[in-house]
């Protein structure tokens, strides 16, 4: 069963009834969103300001995935339930892009 998907640059997780979506908001931060519900909500809520399209690295494996900006990253490991990482370390993600690239 595939949990995790790309879509328009959003990194999407789907496991039952939950619904997690990451996506870029500018060049350096996330926009994570998450339902329950049958799909997710369309409104912007406070995200209405334009922002510069940014388009993130995705890698995505069986069991985990993650999706990287220029100076941040944030990685989702599926287990039994979902559990988000953030990544602070510069040197270990320019490592870790080096692998993906």
């Amino acid at each position: 069963m595939d949990v995790f998907r790309t879509e328009n640059n959003c990194l999407k997780f789907h496991y039952d009834a939950e619904e997690l979506w990451i996506q870029p908001w500018g060049a350096n931060s996330f926009r994570i969103r998450a339902t329950k519900l049958a799909e997710m909500p369309k409104e912007n809520w406070a995200l209405e300001m334009p922002v510069e399209d940014i388009v993130p690295k995705i890698q995505i494996e069986e069991k985990r995935a993650s999706i990287f900006l220029r100076k941040k990253a944030l990685e989702i490991e599926y287990m039994v339930d979902f559990i988000p990482k953030f990544s602070k370390e510069i040197s270990e993600l320019q490592k870790i892009l080096k692998k993906i690239n």
